[in-house]
C-alpha cells in the first residue's frame, strides 16, 4: 500500500513538471574555441519557445563522422 501510495504522488509530481524532455542525439552550436554540448536527453522549460529551443540544440550542430579510407 506504502509503495502505491509513494508512486501515485511521484507521478503527479512528474507530471505537473514544468520542463519538457526531448529525446535523441542534440548538440549545441560549437563555440569559437570549438567545444559544444551533446546529449541524448534534452530538458526544455516552458519559458522558451520551441522555435527558439530549435535554434539552440539541433541534430544539425552535432559534428558528423568523417569515413576511414
Amino acid at each position: 500500500m506504502k509503495n502505491i501510495i509513494l508512486i501515485t504522488v511521484c507521478s503527479l509530481l512528474l507530471i505537473n513538471c514544468t520542463s519538457k524532455v526531448t529525446l535523441g542525439p542534440k548538440c549545441t552550436k560549437m563555440s569559437k574555441a570549438g567545444s559544444y554540448e551533446k546529449s541524448l536527453v534534452w530538458f526544455k522549460s516552458n519559458l522558451i519557445s520551441e522555435k527558439e529551443f530549435k535554434n539552440r540544440v539541433s541534430a544539425d550542430y552535432c559534428p558528423k563522422k568523417l569515413k576511414k579510407s
